[in-house]
C-alpha cells in the first residue's frame, strides 16, 4: 500500500504555460507585420493598374488589399485581447491589495490570497482543475462575507466584475471562463441555491438537455474524455449501458454526477464532478459517493484521482478508500501518474 503521494508542486510553477503563451503573442506580432507589408504592396499595385486602365488586374489586386486589410483587424483584435487581459490583472490585483489592507480577519485573508495567487500567474492559468475550482470558491465564499459590509462590498464589485468571464488556460491545453454570475446574485443580496438537491440514475435515453449538461460539467473536470465532445458518442454509450450515471439535481439543472462502469469482479468510479459554480462547502461529489456506496452495498469499488487532486484523495479517504498504488502516465502537461484508491472494507473482496 502507499502510504502517502508526493504533491507535484513543480505544476504550480507560473511558467508552464508561458512559453505556449509568448508563442500565440509572437504568431499575431508576425501575421499583422506580414499582412500590413502584404496589403500595403497590394494596395500600392492595385493603384498602379488603375492608373494603367488595366482594370481586371485592378480589382483582383483591390480584392487582394481588402482581405490583407481584414487579415491584418484580426491579428490585431487578437493581440489586443492579449494585452487588455493583462491590464485587467493589473487592475483587480490593486483592488485586491487595497481591500486586503482594510481586512482584520484572517480567514478572509486567506481567501484574497488564494484570489491573488491565482491572478497573479502570467498568463491566466491553472496547473489542475482543482485550483480553478478553488478560485470559484474563494470568490463565492468571500462575497457572502463582504457582502454584509457595504463598504468592503464596493470595492470587492471591482474585482468582480472585471474578473466575469475572463479566461485561464489548463496545462492540457483547454481554456475556461471564469463564470460568476453566482457570486455576483450572492453580492445583491439573493442566494442563488436552492436548499435541496436529488440524486438520480441517468436513464440510457437521456434528454438532449442532459447530454449538454453533461458535456458541460466534463469540460469543468480534472479531465475532460474524449468520448465527452460528441453529444452523439454520449448517448451511444448510454445507448450500451456501458456505464452507471448519477446525476445531481438542483430544481433542473445537473450540478454535479458520477461515472461508474463494470469490470470483473468490481466497479470502477472513472468520474466524480460538480460545477465550477458550486462551492466546496455543498459536499455534492460527497453526497454522489455516499449515495454510491448506498447503491453498491456488497460491491467492491475503486476509485482513481490525478495525483494533484488532493481534494478527491481525501474524500475518497474519508469515505473509507485507502491508496492501491499509482498508475504512471502523463495526464496533462505536468501530471505524473493517478492514484489508485479501493475502499478498505471491500478490499479483499
Amino acid at each position: 500500500m502507499v502510504k502517502s503521494i508526493p504533491e507535484n508542486t513543480a505544476a504550480y510553477s507560473p511558467k508552464f504555460s508561458r512559453s505556449w503563451y509568448e508563442k500565440q503573442v509572437h504568431h499575431y506580432k508576425k501575421a499583422i507585420v506580414t499582412s500590413t507589408i502584404t496589403t500595403l504592396i497590394m494596395g500600392f499595385l492595385a493603384t498602379i493598374y488603375g492608373f494603367l486602365g488595366f482594370a481586371p488586374q485592378a480589382t483582383s489586386l483591390g480584392t487582394c488589399t481588402a482581405m490583407g486589410g481584414i487579415a491584418t483587424a484580426v491579428a490585431l483584435r487578437s493581440l489586443r485581447k492579449h494585452t487588455q487581459t493583462g491590464k485587467k490583472q493589473k487592475r483587480i490585483y490593486q483592488h485586491l491589495e487595497k481591500i486586503e489592507a482594510q481586512m482584520a480577519d484572517t480567514r478572509l485573508s486567506s481567501m484574497v490570497q488564494t484570489i491573488k495567487k491565482a491572478i497573479s500567474t502570467y498568463p491566466l492559468s491553472f496547473a489542475y482543475m482543482r485550483d480553478y475550482q478553488a478560485l470559484n470558491d474563494s470568490l463565492l465564499e468571500a462575497s457572502r462575507e463582504f457582502s454584509q459590509n457595504p463598504l468592503l462590498t464596493k470595492e470587492w464589485k471591482k474585482v468582480i466584475a472585471p474578473l466575469h468571464k475572463l479566461p485561464f488556460h489548463l496545462v492540457d491545453g483547454r481554456v475556461v471562463v471564469l463564470d460568476l454570475k453566482n457570486t455576483q446574485t450572492i453580492l445583491k443580496g439573493e442566494n442563488p441555491f436552492s436548499e435541496g438537491t436529488t440524486i438520480e440514475l441517468l436513464p440510457q435515453k437521456p434528454s438532449n438537455r442532459d447530454i449538454q449538461a453533461i458535456q458541460s460539467l466534463f469540460k469543468q473536470s480534472a479531465i475532460e474524455p474524449p468520448f465527452s465532445k460528441k453529444g452523439r458518442t454520449i448517448k451511444e454509450l448510454l445507448n450500451k449501458n456501458e456505464f452507471s450515471v448519477f446525476v445531481m439535481r438542483e430544481k433542473q439543472n445537473m450540478v454535479g454526477m458520477v461515472w461508474l462502469k463494470e469490470k470483473p469482479g468490481t466497479w470502477a468510479i472513472r468520474h466524480c464532478v460538480r460545477a465550477a459554480g458550486q462551492p466546496l462547502s455543498r459536499k455534492i461529489e460527497e453526497g454522489l459517493m455516499e449515495h454510491v456506496l448506498k447503491a453498491y452495498p456488497t460491491e467492491r469499488l475503486k476509485a482513481c484521482a490525478l495525483q494533484g487532486d488532493l481534494v478527491s484523495q481525501q474524500m475518497f479517504k474519508k469515505l473509507g478508500f485507502v491508496y492501491s498504488g499509482v498508475r504512471p502516465g502523463l495526464h496533462g502537461f505536468l501530471e505524473d501518474g493517478m492514484v489508485r484508491m479501493v475502499l478498505r472494507e471491500r478490499a479483499n473482496h
